[in-house]
């Protein structure tokens, strides 16, 4: 007999290797822009694009539980639906902080490996299993803390051999990093201002 919960995660795993690896395939790629300058090529800096591409993606699961009532209803079965007392604002905060942490996430892979941060999202595991602890008073067996002893080992792991060998940005990184965060401050740099930050920070980069 087939164990659909293992084949779940197994497709879970599966797709989300591929939206990473998608993304990162993304924000690599690189291209001349329209004024034809060849002295250096843009790449695809924008994470919070694909933070919306993905809520889009999602959302296309409303489309899914409304054709199962759908189906439900002319079958004549009883469609499973939410509660009386259910309040769909109540959805907002949580939504609102997948929002944030998803964006987070594409902000940070556009500055790390594909590897390092499809490792580090498991830190939700942690986390989650100390909500449950906190607000449900879940007990966990041996094999579940032992579990996520060993997340929280790989975790450091990958942190620090991310910290620890680092490796100089080249000037088209450099460039894109800071045309990035001169767009989240809210701060536009002229070509000439963005050319100096970048000799300046590429120049101290070697000195170091």
């Amino acid at each position: 007999m087939i164990k659909w919960g293992l084949v779940l995660a197994l497709i879970m795993m599966i797709t989300g290797t591929i939206n990473t690896i998608s993304a990162k395939f993304a924000d690599v790629s690189a291209s001349y822009g329209a004024d034809k300058c060849e002295s250096f090529r843009r790449t695809f800096y924008h994470p919070f694009f694909q933070a919306i591409l993905m809520f889009i993606g999602e959302s296309g699961c409303l489309v899914v539980y409304h054709l199962t009532v759908v189906v439900a209803k002319r079958k004549g079965e009883e469609p499973q639906v939410a509660g009386e007392g259910f309040k769909p604002y109540f959805l907002l905060v949580p939504a609102l902080c997948d929002l944030t942490a998803t964006s987070m996430l594409y902000l940070g892979l556009s500055l790390t490996y594909a590897s390092v941060a499809q490792m580090m999202r498991g830190a939700v595991i942690i986390f989650t299993g100390l909500l449950a602890r906190v607000a449900l008073k879940q007990r966990f067996e041996r094999h579940n803390v032992l579990g996520m002893f060993i997340i929280v080992i790989g975790l450091i792991y990958v942190g620090l051999s991310q910290t620890l060998h680092f490796r100089l940005l080249s000037r088209e990184e450099l460039r894109s990093s800071v045309e990035l965060l001169a767009k989240l401050t809210a701060h536009p740099l002229s070509p000439d201002d963005l050319d100096n930050l970048v000799d300046t920070g590429h120049q101290q980069g070697r000195g170091n």
